[in-house]
């Protein structure tokens, strides 16, 4: 396991020496190339803000750089290959640009490479399988894009949104397959575990408070 991997099961910060460098800013740019068309589902937001988020929270949760551009492209592989002439291709190229690491971190974060997609529950159920048997290093990148989208559907429900209008799942199913990746992540050690289960509980209560809502205002029609 590398040293890094060591550093992050035990709970400590960012390694002060981490630094980021040109191969940084080439996956940035890349990035950016590659979802230049695509929106945050809900929002409409450009879907580089979430890669962005996503690689600021590795970083904070004492990622490396091979981890911080794995963040930048993980969803590279399961919503742009199509468009990038195919899935072995993008493979290709992202290894031949950053390194055989980056491409299996950017693998451990796709649940499918075809269109069109697998059902869901299927998909996330394969995923699960597949962080199972990843290593806490592995799955650090996954974990922080799983908080991400934790934190942004809490911030819909408390502005009044239904961040499942959208979505492939509903409430309960996405609550459960949260619930299974963070008991995965605790396990593993990541401390990144402990603010997704804080989110997931979040998440339960302003359900129960909407739907409390929702019953009182039936009831007064």
């Amino acid at each position: 396991m590398p040293e890094h991997a060591t550093a992050i099961q035990r709970g400590q910060g960012a390694d002060p020496a981490v630094a980021l460098s040109t191969l940084y800013d080439q996956a940035l740019s890349f990035a950016r190339v590659l979802h230049a068309s695509q929106r945050r589902k809900s929002t409409g937001a450009p879907y580089l803000s979430h890669l962005l988020e996503v690689s600021g929270l590795v970083l904070e949760y004492g990622g490396d750089e091979d981890q911080a551009i794995a963040a930048l492209l993980h969803d590279a592989i399961e919503d742009q290959a199509d468009a990038f002439g195919g899935a072995a291709l993008l493979r290709d190229v992202i290894a031949n640009k950053f390194g055989p690491t980056v491409l299996r971190l950017v693998e451990m974060c796709s649940d499918c490479d075809s269109q069109p997609k697998p059902p869901w529950a299927w998909r996330k159920q394969q995923h699960l399988v597949k962080l199972t048997g990843g290593a806490a290093y592995e799955c650090l990148v996954p974990a922080c894009d799983k908080l991400h989208n934790l934190r942004c559907l809490n911030s819909e429900l408390r502005a009044g949104i239904d961040p499942f209008r959208l979505l492939k799942a509903g409430p309960e199913e996405q609550c459960r397959h949260f619930n299974a990746v963070a008991g995965l992540f605790e396990q593993q050690g990541l401390p990144v575990a402990a603010d997704l289960r804080q989110e997931l509980q979040e998440l339960r209560r302003l359900l129960e408070e909407r739907e409390s809502g929702q019953r009182l205002a039936a009831a007064g029609r």
